[in-house]
C-alpha cells in the first residue's frame, strides 16, 4: 500500500505539472494574439497549479509589470521567491516593484538580499544603487554603483546611477 501511496502522489504531481505547462503555453498563443488579459489568467492558473515551479509566477509578475500592476506583480514575485528564494531574477524584479511603489526601505533590504546572494553580478549592485537613489540615500548610491561599474565597466545604467548619485 505503501508503494501504491507514492505511485500515486508521483502521478498526480506529474498531471498537475503537465496542466501547468498546458497553461503557459496557452498564456503564450493568448501573448501571439495580443490578449493580456487571457495571458494573466493563464498564468495565474499556471501559477497555482505548478506549486513548485517559480518560473510561473514570475512569467505572471513579468507580465502584471508591464500591464501596470505592480502591486499585482509584487505579489507573484513573491510566490516565485518563496519557491526559490535564490532566484537571483525574483530579487531584483522585488526592489524593481517595491522602488515603484515607493516601498524603499523594503526595496534596499531585498537589494542587499540581491548582492548577497552574488556579489559579483554587476546589476546586483545597480539596482540597489538605484533603489538607494530613490530614497535619497546617494553617498550609498554612489558606492553601489561604483561597485557595478568595477564589475562591469561597460554597464550603461550603472553609470546613470553614478551621476544621479554626485
Amino acid at each position: 500500500w505503501l508503494l501504491s501511496d507514492v505511485n500515486a502522489e508521483t502521478e498526480e504531481d506529474e498531471q498537475r505539472d503537465l496542466k501547468a505547462q498546458v497553461h503557459n503555453l496557452l498564456a503564450n498563443f493568448a501573448l501571439e494574439d495580443d490578449d493580456r488579459e487571457e495571458a494573466v489568467k493563464m498564468l495565474r492558473v499556471a501559477s497555482e497549479v505548478g506549486h513548485d515551479d517559480a518560473d510561473y509566477p514570475l512569467d505572471l509578475a513579468r507580465l502584471l509589470s508591464l500591464e501596470g500592476d505592480p502591486a499585482g506583480a509584487l505579489e507573484a514575485v513573491n510566490a516565485a521567491i518563496e519557491r526559490d528564494d535564490l532566484l537571483l531574477e525574483a530579487l531584483l524584479m522585488r526592489c524593481q516593484l517595491l522602488g515603484a511603489l515607493a516601498r524603499h526601505d523594503e526595496a534596499i533590504h531585498a537589494a542587499r538580499e540581491a548582492v548577497a546572494i552574488d556579489d559579483e553580478e554587476p546589476y546586483s549592485h545597480a539596482q540597489l544603487a538605484a533603489v538607494l537613489v530613490m530614497a535619497g540615500r546617494f553617498d550609498e548610491a554612489l558606492d553601489a554603483a561604483n561597485k557595478a561599474i568595477a564589475r562591469e565597466p561597460e554597464l550603461p545604467d550603472a553609470h546613470l546611477l553614478r551621476v544621479a548619485s554626485l
